[in-house]
């Protein structure tokens, strides 16, 4: 485990997942928004992620030991519910999700795929990023009680596609020194590079690859 911190918000990371950081920061970080803070939070709060079948996720995993580590009573677990159901805003599972949101023990929620375009009516709010994307997958209440929606998932893409491209001009550039020096021309590579602009290709149409 590792401790992070941001500010006064500690977050432990369990493996490498840094989107589920952003998960964090974003449901309990924004504690003026949540009504949650740091300094004192006597009442227990339930958090969750919105899924439709648990593959295993580690988001659980993940919050509870911040929780944990900063001394919090807040749980984080999961919420199964079927896409087409959501679709439907008089079914069970619309009737469901609407009284897990309003609940008065609600602290906030991830929302992972099929839901995060799903999720936007039973909102009240979208952040700039959440509505420019079109996509949720953070839900923050308000003290008012009202429903934020928000998407840091353009956080983590662009921080993997930047990484990515970053790895692959630093080989480029390896192998070009390494040509330049056996052929005895190293001194052409001392000079400023010139900066190419980055492409990338983003492959689906769903709710994280609107945030790319």
């Amino acid at each position: 485990r590792m401790l992070m911190m941001f500010g006064s918000v500690a977050v432990v990371c369990l493996g490498s997942g840094g989107s589920l950081v952003f998960f964090f920061f974003a449901l309990v970080g924004l504690s003026t928004t949540a009504g949650l803070s740091m300094a004192a939070t006597p009442t227990k709060k339930e958090f969750f992620i919105l899924i439709e079948k648990d593959f295993g996720s580690r988001s659980p995993a993940m919050h509870n030991a911040a929780f944990e580590a900063l001394g919090l009573p807040h749980r984080y677990g999961v919420l199964e519910l079927p896409k087409a159901g959501l679709e439907d805003l008089a079914s069970p599972a619309s009737a469901a999700l609407r009284a897990r949101f309003r609940d008065e023990a609600f602290g906030g929620a991830s929302v992972t795929i099929p839901h995060k375009q799903t999720v936007t009516p039973f909102l009240d709010d979208l952040t700039d990023a959440a509505e420019r994307i079109g996509a949720v997958n953070t839900v923050i209440p308000s003290k008012d009680g009202t429903l934020l929606g928000d998407n840091t998932d353009w956080l983590g893409v662009c921080e993997a596609i930047d990484g990515a491209l970053e790895r692959k001009e630093t080989s480029k550039d390896d192998d070009q020194d390494d040509d330049h020096v056996s052929q005895g021309s190293s001194s052409s590579s001392s000079g400023k590079k010139k900066k190419k602009k980055k492409k990338a290709l983003v492959v689906g149409t769903g709710g994280t690859a609107r945030a790319a």
